[in-house]
């Protein structure tokens, strides 16, 4: 009864708030690729953890992909509802633009500002550029 009430709660914030705050909610569950699995295995993460990243994480688009992250002010803000989060702070998982593939996941600190810095897409540099 409680749980219902948070996630209430959660739809009517995240019909309030921007792109980046709020629970995504995924049409589908994607698959993971070798190398996902792989770094599962490395970053002792398990695949009910990229559910919760993918839901509870911010969201970030850049070079073709998506990036979900958990930072320290979301961890605080849904620890309630989720305990399973606070191990989960400065995760990244990168997803195909179509949400169909996880690609990659790791951790970082600073994610947030590596990502950002990223190219919105492949551009061609020198003078021949047009």
């Amino acid at each position: 009864m409680h749980i219902e009430a948070c996630e209430n709660r959660d739809v009517q914030e995240s019909s309030q708030a921007s792109e980046g705050n709020k629970p995504h909610v995924l049409r589908k569950v994607p698959r993971f690729t070798a190398h996902s699995n792989w770094r599962l295995a490395q970053c002792n993460m398990q695949r009910r953890d990229i559910g919760l990243v993918l839901k509870y994480g911010v969201l970030e688009r850049r070079t073709g992909v998506r990036f979900y992250f958990i930072r320290k002010k979301d961890v605080e803000r849904y620890r309630k509802v989720e305990p399973r989060l606070v191990k989960l702070h400065d995760a990244v998982v990168i997803v195909s633009s179509d949400d169909s593939w996880v690609v990659t996941m790791y951790r970082n600190k600073k994610a947030l500002r590596t990502i950002r810095r990223k190219l919105k897409g492949y551009r061609k540099f020198g003078r021949d550029a047009a």
